[in-house]
């Protein structure tokens, strides 16, 4: 929250056109770059297998098929079936994106080839936590405590 907090109340200034917020690239790089909890698609292994939470509290199960591509398996929240999407990456809701990324304060957006949704993209509400599933294959005698 605290990045988003951060955003909203240091990094706006009034478009002159129509009156609406918007935010500079300047504000938007310095918010990136003071974001700390940030998980990386690409630094993950296949299978491996995330849990967000929403600030809405809907729970959504990631699991990343193809690290390198930002293809994922997506279950929960705005998805109720199992869905095989893109995991393009996280933004402020606007158009632009920070690839391939999951951020604490910021939305996912994905994105799926043969889907009703205009223009194929589904973006969640701001991520509000970030952790894991443990793989089945850990037992209990293998867990660290």
């Amino acid at each position: 929250m605290y990045l988003l907090d951060n955003l909203i109340s240091c990094l706006k200034e009034s478009c002159p056109m129509s009156g609406v917020k918007a935010f500079t690239i300047d504000g938007l790089t310095k918010a990136v770059s003071e974001a700390t909890k940030v998980i990386k698609l690409a630094d993950l292994e296949p299978n491996y297998t995330l849990v967000v939470v929403t600030q809405d509290e809907a729970e959504y199960d990631i699991t990343v098929l193809e690290p390198q591509t930002g293809l994922v398996r997506v279950k929960g929240g705005l998805f109720t079936e199992p869905t095989e999407c893109k995991l393009s990456g996280s933004t402020f809701g606007g158009s632009m994106i920070w690839m391939g990324r999951i951020a604490i304060g910021m939305c996912i957006e994905f994105f799926m080839r043969s889907s009703t949704v205009d223009g194929g993209t589904i973006t969640t509400p701001p991520v509000k936590i970030i952790g894991w599933r443990i793989p089945p294959t850990v037992t209990k005698s293998k867990a660290v405590h």
